[in-house]
């Protein structure tokens, strides 16, 4: 009778250990769904500023160029500058955009997964009492 009870015991703590890797499985499976959803939403955040800013500079370089005389060293300036603004803004985009996609992948690939104290508790009382049956 007491050999069944130990034997029923051990198979419960083994369902349980069970249950708990296959939440654990979970967990780690949504943390890397949410992180990939945190990931497109800044790739679209980062888009989205980077053509608002494209349309603020062209709507800029628009009125300029209407508003100016037709002094054709100022038009190469004006042209000149635009463009380096515009290098600037998609060099910080793609360097941005690696940074996050990088800091990203690395919180998806770095899950800590904790066994509550509970079930360590019950798995060391279990080999105790192998230990103690010569188990």
């Amino acid at each position: 009778v007491g050999f069944k009870l130990i034997l029923l015991r051990q198979m419960a703590d083994v369902q349980q250990l069970m249950a708990a890797e296959k939440e654990a499985a979970e967990l780690v499976q949504n943390a890397k769904k949410d992180r990939q959803k945190r990931l497109d939403a800044a790739v679209d955040q980062a888009n989205q500023e980077a053509a608002a800013k494209k349309k603020e500079l062209d709507d800029k370089f628009s009125q300029q160029f209407a508003n100016q005389d037709q002094n054709d060293g100022f038009n190469e300036a004006l042209e000149a500058e635009t463009a380096a603004e515009l290098s600037t803004i998609n060099q910080q985009f793609d360097d941005n955009y690696q940074r996050v996609v990088n800091l990203l992948l690395h919180h998806v690939t770095t899950v800590d997964i904790k066994i509550p104290d509970g079930l360590k508790q019950n798995i060391l009382a279990e080999q105790r009492v192998k230990q103690a049956r010569g188990y």
